[in-house]
């Protein structure tokens, strides 16, 4: 082979134009643009949300204390301690 024919292709452009940089006031204006765009959830919705949230955690950290609480006990009682 020649060397002509085992150089290898060059790296393709990316598909996405790299944007301009731009100040910090143009991103910060861009960020408040984009955040009127979303549709936010009703405050009162997300307040009920937020308590089934914390009730689930709860009850999760009341299971696990439980399990090791009896996994405590067990290892006691295996080790003679009980």
């Amino acid at each position: 082979m020649t060397k002509t024919a085992m150089k290898k292709d060059p790296p393709a452009a990316p598909l996405v134009p790299r944007k301009a940089r731009r100040g910090p006031k143009a991103y910060f204006t861009e960020v408040v643009r984009e955040l009127k765009k979303v549709d936010w959830t009703p405050p009162r919705e997300v307040n009920r949300l937020t308590g089934v949230v914390l009730i689930v955690c709860a009850f999760v950290v009341g299971i696990l204390w439980l399990l090791s609480e009896a996994a405590n006990t067990i290892v006691n009682l295996l080790q003679g301690r009980g």
